[in-house]
């Protein structure tokens, strides 16, 4: 009977004290929300020119072991839409992006690119600033535009044995000038050369990749609206955020598991 008396004080005791832990141990920003982030806080840095530009838009979600941004970049007849996925090991080292983002999941994925019936061109391997990127030439037909939309993976995940093709960065996007005329590889490897990731060093550190603190006075909803777009806009991205940097924690049997992103 005293065991049985004594379990809802147990109980309350441990209700109370799983918030304090989690409030002392968590970074403020490690919490799990999205941001609206300044340029100087930005992983993605990028420039149509050689001066320097500021994203129109720039929103991370983040989480203690994934950071997405997104970010748009416009100006007169020229837009682009990025978005970079990395691993944070606050906690854990066996960390991984886990899914692959072909050319083509990432066309359709962006609001600019689901208004117009695409004219896609041949799809080739460029070598960007050091990390290799599947890209290829397409066109808006009815809005005269002239883009590239590309996919690149690297880094490779602190695990036991070979990374076995699993990665710690993910980047991809497109860009879209007003033209006629199909983009050049030469174009599309001029304009990708300038698309730059801050803090890179292959081997991710949390240093290298901090995010602000969630500011309650901005609605997640309207965050949420930012990055994803409108039905009928020409910008922002469906999926935003991806959430799905994994654990792999069973590198004998090729196992990998899903954190819950909630």
């Amino acid at each position: 009977m005293d065991r049985i008396r004594k379990k809802p004080a147990v109980v309350l005791f441990m209700a109370i004290l799983i918030p304090m832990l989690s409030a002392c141990t968590i970074p403020d920003g490690a919490r799990s929300g999205l941001r609206a982030v300044e340029e100087k806080d930005g992983m993605i840095v990028f420039s149509e020119t050689d001066s320097a530009q500021a994203a129109v838009e720039r929103i991370v979600y983040a989480n203690p072991w994934e950071r997405d941004e997104y970010v748009l970049y416009q100006s007169p007849d020229f837009q682009a839409e990025f978005v970079h996925i990395t691993t944070r090991n606050i906690y854990l080292e066996n960390l991984m992006v886990g899914k692959k983002f072909g050319l083509d999941d990432a066309l359709s994925k962006f609001r600019h690119n689901q208004t117009d019936t695409l004219v896609s061109g041949v799809g080739v391997l460029l070598k960007i600033n050091d990390n290799l990127s599947w890209a290829k030439p397409y066109q808006l037909p009815e809005e005269g535009k002239a883009c590239a939309v590309f996919s690149g993976e690297w880094g490779v995940p602190k695990i036991r044995g070979e990374h076995h093709n699993h990665y710690t960065n993910a980047l991809f996007g497109y860009f879209c000038r007003a033209s006629v005329e199909p983009l050049s590889l030469m174009t599309i490897e001029q304009v990708l050369a300038r698309l730059k990731i801050r803090n890179d060093n292959k081997i991710k550190v949390e240093g290298g990749i901090s995010s602000p603190v969630l500011n309650p006075k901005l609605s997640q909803s309207d965050l949420l609206r930012r990055a994803q777009g409108g039905a009928e806009g020409k910008r922002g991205i469906t999926d935003f955020p991806y959430k799905v940097v994994r654990e792999y924690y069973s590198p004998s049997v090729y196992d990998i598991r899903r954190h819950a992103s909630e």
